[in-house]
């Protein structure tokens, strides 16, 4: 989950106020969003992504991202910022969650991080390596963190967040350093697909929050320009077929060494 607002709000200012801002309820110009900066009222834009996702797209993943879509617009209508999460394994949905910091005054209940915990519980295992997380927004570096540590296979998310995005700004997801170290406690990283039904995910934050629509496109918290796999800084898959082949013969052997540790700091095996 991105944090919507980097702004120096008052120190009279409540979270119902930033959660009235996403309803449109206070002025745009208080928040820096002049009028013109309002998104017009027309038809949603139709789905794009990089050619490359558009290819690869099947109805699964089109169909959890989709889902996503409509829990984010969800977390907006509870007054929270308007990000969801869903994690699946073998395309049945394990866990799925709206961001929850405002319901629990914790700036760590993140959508991503909260679904990984009902997960972790559904399955009785801290690891999720054989399941798939779909975000609505690149997961920010903290969320990408929990990420690995839980050594989920995959995730899909839509928009981009080129400032505070744990692959495009710090590539923690993309991070070889960590499983190179630490194999026995991290897998390799997760595939990653990137720009998923971005038009679609950037639509419904407009729905959701148009206020905040603008605030982030004035401040271009967030980027909906697909780019393609040859994109650089990490924006790409993050497993080609050649770095699946060196590892191929190395995982199982991981697999064991990870449960051994799991039995030790993480509650029990995997």
């Amino acid at each position: 989950m991105i944090p919507l607002f980097i702004l120096q709000a008052s120190q009279t200012a409540t979270f119902g106020a930033i959660a009235r801002f996403c309803f449109g309820r206070i002025s745009p110009i208080c928040w820096g969003v002049m009028p013109q900066d309002l998104p017009p009222h027309e038809p949603d834009p139709p789905a794009r992504g990089s050619q490359r996702n558009m290819d690869d797209r099947d109805t699964g993943d089109a169909h959890m991202m989709r889902r996503c879509f409509a829990l984010a617009i969800e977390s907006a209508k509870q007054g929270e910022y308007p990000y969801a999460a869903i994690i699946t394994r073998n395309g049945q949905v394990v866990a799925e969650s709206t961001n929850r910091v405002a319901r629990d005054r914790d700036v760590t209940r993140h959508a991503e991080v909260v679904a990984i915990s009902e997960a972790q519980r559904a399955t009785g295992h801290t690891s999720l390596h054989d399941c798939v997380i779909y975000v609505n927004a690149e997961p920010c570096a903290f969320c990408s963190y929990a990420i690995r540590e839980t050594r989920i296979a995959k995730l899909v998310y839509g928009m981009r967040s080129p400032v505070m995005g744990g692959v495009s700004r710090w590539n923690i997801l993309g991070d070889r350093v960590l499983s190179d170290t630490l194999p026995e406690v991290f897998a390799p990283p997760p595939d990653i697909v990137h720009d998923f039904l971005c038009d679609e995910a950037d639509a419904a934050l407009r729905r959701a929050a148009p206020l905040a629509w603008a605030f982030i496109r004035r401040r271009r918290l967030f980027d909906t320009t697909a780019q393609s796999e040859a994109a650089p800084d990490g924006i790409r898959f993050a497993h080609s077929q050649r770095s699946r082949a060196r590892i191929a013969m190395s995982e199982p052997l991981m697999r064991v060494l990870r449960r051994f540790f799991d039995r030790f700091g993480r509650g029990g095996a995997t």
